[in-house]
């Protein structure tokens, strides 16, 4: 409940006129909610000493007080003093029943299902002495998701969809601390005072459904899709606003609140049967640009079109359905506005491609797909910002994003080769990065040409290369090395897939994902 819903409803009862539904909301809200219970002593206590002091000043003025007003006051004191009383023996026998039975896993709780393919880590409160079994959270859990994606259900009903990567603590039934993540939240009616608190955020559900991006190294978001939602800033400024439906916020350095485009696209809303992905299968294009498949929330974004060339010379016939194909000639990359996945967080992709290209020295062939932030085109220049698949020097498979590792068998063949790479996440928070590559089905033994720091792949810099098809990633100013040769039904998935996984996309091209083991600490 609300704090004006409760204040309204002690000043109804004050009054006199609380109808006898409310006076049994009030006294629910009492028993349950400590803070409430204090706020409605407090408010007694005021409304005494008003009651006083009216009562000695009108006094002073005349000795006559008018029989109605005496009736008025007694009727007033006894529904108090009835209201009280209730409230009182209702809160006295709890107390005697909690003496006699405790009920196991008294605290509030919430369950929670995992889409196939998510890792999570869940610990509880070291104080607390009742450990849950299963997928569990009380009050003090807290859940790290490193990829993948989790549905929350919480015992007053509400529920939540929230992408990796995460990290939340359970507070209470009513309230959740979202450290960082994108979730989003639908509070039936009766929920209403739902809680989320981010870093820089507190939002406060007013019977709604929102979305809420939770970023430690950039500026929050909340997002209202339906409903009402208050919220508050954290820094300098402690800004508040009531945001309605279509209405979205940013808060900025000082803790103001800046207007936003709403963006409910970005929010999953149901829990995804496979790790979120991005497909491109060429076989489908709408406004001179081929449309992209999945079920991530920047789909939108995925559209892939040429950076100049004309796109209709550049489809032929694919691995399965049409395929793209580059002769090399610059402009014929595909350029696409999705950001790709950042710093070192886990990812995976795949595609078919087929060349006959493989020359010994000089440039490479090119990059497959990347992404990133190109620092400089000096070979002294640590790639560890950018991330690309790519096809090296003799026609070799090679990862540049960290450090470099090239594959062993040469693709440059004419024929058609599925090539995969999945991206680790390190195993300690400044440990190195692991890759592994894949050649139709297979692990492909790799060797790597040197090391750099750890994968910190730049997404949200201002000269930042979105996600790019068939072309390497340099700076702006650079002209790119396009690819020569076809690519077919490209696949980026944010997470670390499976061997099993890897080999039935080889096998069936479908995004098929196996559920992971439960984990918890």
């Amino acid at each position: 409940m609300t704090t004006e819903c409760l204040v309204k409803l002690i000043q109804d009862l004050t009054e006199g006129i609380i109808t006898p539904a409310d006076l049994q909301r009030l006294e629910a809200e009492l028993m349950q909610n400590p803070e409430a219970m204090q706020v409605y002593l407090t408010w007694m206590d005021l409304d005494n000493l008003l009651q006083i002091e009216t009562s000695v000043r009108k006094h002073a003025r005349t000795q006559v007080i008018p029989m109605e007003r005496i009736i008025h006051r007694q009727r007033r004191k006894m529904l108090r003093t009835a209201s009280l009383s209730a409230a009182a023996l209702v809160i006295i026998g709890l107390a005697i029943l909690a003496l006699f039975h405790i009920p196991e896993n008294a605290a509030s709780s919430l369950t929670f299902r995992t889409s196939p393919g998510t890792h999570f880590t869940l610990t509880h409160d070291a104080s607390d002495e009742t450990t849950p079994a299963g997928m569990v959270m009380k009050e003090g859990s807290r859940l790290s998701l490193s990829q993948g994606t989790v549905e929350l259900t919480f015992e007053s009903g509400v529920s939540s969809i929230v992408m990796a990567p995460a990290e939340m603590t359970l507070q209470s039934g009513n309230k959740l601390k979202l450290n960082h993540g994108s979730a989003w939240f639908h509070v039936p009616e009766g929920a209403e005072g739902f809680q989320v608190s981010t870093q820089d955020l507190e939002i406060i559900d007013l019977g709604t459904e929102f979305g809420v991006h939770a970023d430690p190294d950039n500026y929050d978001e909340v997002h209202v899709l339906k409903g009402k939602v208050k919220v508050t800033t954290k820094r300098v400024r402690k800004e508040s606003a009531i945001l309605s439906f279509g209405e979205s916020r940013r808060i900025d350095s000082i803790g103001r609140l800046k207007e936003i485009p709403p963006a409910p696209e970005t929010f999953l809303t149901s829990l995804p049967d496979t790790l979120p992905y991005i497909h491109w299968s060429f076989d489908k294009v709408e406004n001179d640009a081929f449309q992209a498949q999945g079920n991530h929330p920047d789909l939108e974004l995925s559209s892939a079109r040429p950076k100049k060339a004309d796109l209709q010379p550049l489809i032929s016939k694919g691995r399965f359905g049409s395929a793209v194909h580059f002769t090399g000639v610059k402009g014929q990359q595909l350029q696409t506005q999705l950001p790709g996945i950042a710093g070192a967080e886990p990812r995976s992709v795949a595609c078919w491609i087929r060349t006959d290209y493989a020359p010994d020295k000089g440039t490479d062939i090119a990059s497959l797909i990347g992404w990133g932030y190109c620092q400089s085109d000096s070979k002294d220049t640590p790639e560890n910002t950018i991330w690309t698949l790519k096809i090296g020097l003799g026609g070799y498979p090679l990862i540049v994003g960290g450090p470099h590792h090239v594959g062993t068998t040469n693709l440059a063949d004419g024929q058609w080769h599925h090539l995969a790479c999945v991206m680790h996440p390190p195993e300690t928070k400044d440990g190195p990065t692991r890759h592994t590559l894949y050649i139709d089905g297979k692990i492909e033994s790799t060797r790597t040409t040197f090391n750099t720091e750890q994968t910190k792949t730049l997404t949200d810099h201002p000269l930042s290369t979105r996600v790019r098809i068939g072309a390497s990633i340099h700076r702006p100013d650079t002209p790119p090395i396009v690819f020569r040769g076809d690519i077919d039904e490209v696949y980026l998935f944010y997470g670390a897939l499976d061997e099993a996984t890897i080999l039935n996309l080889y096998q069936s091209n479908r995004p098929l994902v196996a559920p992971n083991p439960l984990s918890t600490k």
